[in-house]
């Protein structure tokens, strides 16, 4: 995708349509919060471990920051609509998903 195609994507996340890219979908809720949200790449719900679901974590808040670096939008849409990120790593269970573990505030939460 080329820059242009992705900076218009990402300012679609204000009008309520979440951004998916690879592994990470970003959207914005009514609540004044930016989930953004990493569908951990483990294959079965028994291998999850905290290990890997603490890199998984920081390699998506990583990749945020890249993206937030990158794209003045993304930093526009968070500050113009003063919202609240929060970052989830979650196991995608084909008609559902299961939270794993999330940074809020930057503090760690374990759901799983």
């Amino acid at each position: 995708m080329d820059k242009g195609g992705l900076e218009e994507k990402i300012w679609r996340i204000a009008d309520g349509i979440p951004l998916k890219l690879g592994n990470m979908n970003i959207r914005m809720t009514d609540s004044g919060t930016l989930l953004v949200t990493w569908w951990t790449e483990t294959i079965y719900f028994e291998n999850i471990s905290k290990e890997h679901s603490l890199k998984e974590l920081r390699k998506l808040k990583e990749i945020f920051l890249e993206l937030n670096e990158e794209y003045n939008a993304l930093n526009t849409i968070v500050e113009g609509n003063s919202l609240k990120i929060e970052y989830h790593v979650s196991y995608d269970t084909g008609k559902g998903a299961v939270g794993i573990c999330s940074d809020i505030d930057d503090v760690v939460h374990w759901y799983v």
